[in-house]
């Protein structure tokens, strides 16, 4: 057995394992569900070692392409993905039996792979992320020694692996952006060479620089509760003066404002110019079904989303200061995993 075949079936345990450990754990606040996307960046092939007729034969490759598409499923933290990656690079010289020839050529590839992927909670719209695939790989050669003669092609498939580290960043409310490295390879197959009366044995391995774009679908539906939702909070009485505190309420699963925090939001930034304050406090919270880093971001980004809304009112933002509290100060108490809506809030204190 091969020793890139080995890697391959250890590679394909691994990810069996992470899928089962990811598959057991809580899930969090962040946006989870269907997503797809494309790729698009530069591919730079390693030498391709090999023999014909027991000699050496080497290819050394210029730098190339590759582009493809993904779709895949966000469990949060792990996701599990699947793409179709085409690389190709074109070669002008080969080593054969320590000899320098030219031969016009290029390799190319087409992969369809299975891969899981874990994100890391960094904050800021930031995630970098780790993964592994297996999969397939058609790889073709074609070459010839001389330009105007038709080109000899000798390809098959392979077992293929890769490993992947990227950051992807949210640019907006269901589209991300992101960068990754790959290491993309086959084992070594041999291929049949009607030219040369024999067969070529190669090995395939890339570097691959990946950029794309990707859009996600939505949350996964919720299991339904067991017991009636909460009522929405009651509106705060009036109050013969200017009110000092204001609470601002929250979506499962999201920083957005809604018109009704819009408001809330307009009436404190209307007090606090009345009152003449030199300071504004913000307190993010979250509930606590989800775990406790992604609740930590979460609250951190509801806090940063109402200070942009009073800053867009006229407010400072010097004057203002946001902490984030994740789900360690709940307004009604629960137990874990609980999908609390008066917990999802930014307390708004003037001083």
């Amino acid at each position: 057995m091969s020793r890139p075949f080995r890697f391959v079936q250890l590679a394909a345990i691994s990810s069996a394992l992470v899928m089962a450990m990811g598959a057991g754990g809580a899930r969090s606040e962040e946006a989870t569900g269907w997503y797809a996307g494309a790729l698009g960046g530069l591919n730079l092939t390693d030498t391709s070692h090999g023999t014909i007729n027991d000699r050496q034969d080497d290819y050394t490759h210029k730098a190339g392409f590759a582009a493809g598409l993904l779709a895949g499923y966000d469990f949060g933290p792990f996701r599990l993905q699947v793409d179709v990656v085409k690389r190709r690079n074109s070669f002008d010289v080969e080593t054969y039996d320590g000899t320098v020839y030219t031969k016009i050529g290029s390799v190319s590839s087409l992969a369809p792979m299975a891969s899981v992927l874990y994100d890391i909670p960094a904050g800021a719209g930031l995630t970098p992320y780790v993964g592994a695939g297996v999969g397939m790989a058609k790889v073709l050669y074609r070459y010839t020694d001389d330009p105007s003669a038709t080109r000899q092609r000798v390809g098959r498939w392979a077992y293929a692996y890769q490993a992947i580290a990227g950051l992807r960043y949210d640019i907006a409310a269901n589209w991300d952006a992101s960068a990754e490295y790959r290491y993309f390879a086959t084992e070594q197959k041999n291929y049949l060479d009607n030219a040369q009366n024999g067969t070529r044995g190669y090995s395939y391995g890339n570097h691959t620089i990946l950029f794309g774009l990707t859009y996600k679908f939505g949350d996964a539906p919720a299991a339904p509760a067991p017991v009636a939702a909460a009522p929405p909070p009651p509106p705060a009485p009036p109050a013969p003066e200017l009110a000092r505190s204001y609470l601002v309420f929250f979506d499962w699963n999201s920083s957005a404002v809604t018109l009704e925090a819009a408001s809330i939001i307009g009436e404190a930034a209307k007090a606090a110019q009345q009152l003449a304050v030199t300071r504004v406090e913000l307190t993010g919270h979250a509930d606590r079904s989800g775990s406790t880093a992604y609740n930590q971001q979460l609250s951190e980004k509801r806090g940063a989303a109402v200070k942009n809304a009073l800053v867009q009112l006229g407010i400072p933002v010097d004057q203002i200061t946001v902490v984030g509290k994740g789900e360690a100060s709940p307004l009604v108490p629960t137990a874990d995993g609980v999908r609390e809506p008066q917990n999802r809030r930014v307390e708004i204190v003037l001083p």
